[in-house]
């Protein structure tokens, strides 16, 4: 909290006595938009732990930027069972408020990961370890960042499919899906974008909205072209795109779980349930583990289990079930279930 006051006096144009009140009536509505849920909560992600199905045909792990969609669009059949378990809450008021997020990284809904020391990195910080913001809220990362918008390189997926052996992950495969979410007011729209979709992507205005024309001028004085970095190309200078609409920040939760949770009968969002372990029968997984508020529960799938619990929270997962390289399992003295390399 007293980061929180330090951050805010600094950003108000005023001093003495006046300053500490009205950081001090800011820092109170902070709070109170810090517990409240955005929505009130749909009787699908308030169910109580008996009410889960003992079985679904997909229990997806991780309700972030990943599992919203993945959930979203599996449900989409009627006749498809689907199970979103999220280890942490609903979004709060606050996270819709776009000029938060200095105040919301590092708190409840933050899993709060530390990097081990580095050794030519992170020079300025602490023992040489970088924070690593991650989201433990439904919408994960992706209700706590700053909702910029940008796509990988298109030279990744094309590598992932050419040198990996990615079937169907290079760009011009991938770009459809991207197209397919968008719902673009960022610009011209153009073979690269779709305004059809969940996804509003729009220019960031407010307090800088003055200084883009004459930056972006400055840059273009420097040699840098003006693109979309969404576009064909990524080298240049741009506008920021980000997730936002009418000056409210739009996760994935936003975008694909609140529209449908209600409607579709097939689809259950599990919120404070956190996974435990990957259930296997021989080398399939068949069910997950999982605490739901101190209260131990499991739940089979009949299909897949999917895990989207972030780039730390899905390998974590699948060393504590017994999945990873043998030498680190047996070094946690965790069992060997299956040797894998990450």
């Amino acid at each position: 909290m007293s980061g929180d006051m330090s951050m805010l006096q600094q950003a108000l144009p005023v001093g003495g006595a006046a300053s500490h009140s009205v950081v001090a009536v800011l820092m109170a509505l902070v709070n109170l938009l810090t517990h409240v849920p955005f929505t009130d909560l749909p009787s699908p992600l308030s169910m109580e732990l008996g009410d889960l199905r003992d079985e679904y045909d997909y229990v997806i792990v991780g309700g972030g930027s990943a599992g919203s969609v993945v959930a979203n669009r599996l449900s989409a059949d009627p006749n498809v069972r689907v199970l979103l378990l999220e280890a942490g809450g609903l979004e709060t008021a606050a996270r819709q408020i776009p000029a938060l997020p200095p105040i919301q990284i590092g708190g409840q809904d933050d899993w709060a990961y530390m990097s081990v020391p580095q050794r030519n990195a992170c020079l300025s910080f602490h023992d040489q370890r970088s924070p690593l913001p991650s989201g433990k809220v439904l919408g994960g990362t992706g209700s706590i960042n700053y909702m910029m918008y940008l796509r990988g390189n298109r030279h990744d997926y094309d590598r992932w499919a050419t040198e990996y052996g990615a079937s169907g992950w290079a760009y011009e495969d991938v770009l459809p899906h991207f197209k397919d979410i968008e719902d673009f007011r960022a610009g011209e729209v153009t073979e690269y974008h779709g305004t059809d979709g969940e996804v509003p992507v729009s220019n960031v205005d407010g307090s800088t909205a003055a200084i883009s024309p004459l930056y972006m001028e400055a840059c273009q004085q420097a040699g840098y072209a003006a693109v979309d970095y969404n576009g064909p190309t990524q080298s240049g200078c741009s506008r920021l795109q980000a997730n936002i609409k009418n000056g409210v920040r739009v996760s994935s939760s936003k975008a694909f779980i609140t529209p449908v949770v209600e409607e579709r009968e097939n689809l259950h969002v599990a919120v404070y349930s956190q996974a435990t372990k990957v259930n296997f029968e021989g080398s399939r997984a068949v069910g997950v583990s999982f605490t739901r508020l101190g209260e131990p529960g499991y739940v089979k799938a009949s299909g897949e289990v999917i895990l989207s619990a972030g780039a730390v929270g899905s390998a974590r997962l699948l060393l504590i079930s017994g999945v990873g390289p043998k030498e680190d399992l047996e070094r946690l003295q965790v069992g060997v279930y299956i040797n894998a390399e990450f």
